[in-house]
């Protein structure tokens, strides 16, 4: 018996796509509110830019292999990964600079960029709320 493929999640009812569900180990929950808390921490700039982006590399490294392409609910997260691809670039201040202005001249000049991945981090809004009603609760 062959396994189908996964179809696509459908969107919700205001187009935006649904996370789908992903079996939220300990050790995955931990990387992912980990990655959480540094994005957190990068939006309110608390520690170094560059010690942060370090950290945040180093657990999306961690993560891509146990979260693929796509958005994900992971416990009390949304966790979101994007890929995008490589795209050219004209060197333009390069180009001006040699006395080029023609398409085929620039040519020459061109940059090759690497691709790269967006990632999203969020806590379920449910959750938010179900721990805002605990703490509340223990006080």
């Amino acid at each position: 018996m062959s396994r189908q493929p996964l179809a696509p999640v459908p969107p919700s009812r205001d187009g935006r796509p649904r996370p789908v569900e992903l079996r939220a180990t300990p050790a995955l929950l931990r990387q992912v509110e980990e990655l959480y808390e540094v994005e957190q921490r990068l939006a309110h700039r608390r520690g170094t830019v560059e010690e942060l982006e370090e950290l945040r590399l180093d657990l999306r490294r961690k993560l891509v292999r146990r979260i693929k392409p796509g958005l994900w609910r992971v416990g009390e997260f949304i966790v979101g990964r994007t890929p995008v691809s490589p795209e050219g670039a004209i060197d333009v201040k390069a180009a001006i600079e040699a006395g080029a202005v023609e398409a085929s001249v620039l040519e020459p000049f061109r940059k090759e960029r690497e691709g790269y991945e967006l990632w999203t981090v969020k806590r379920r809004r449910k959750a938010r709320a179900s721990r805002a009603s605990r703490a509340a609760k223990a006080a």
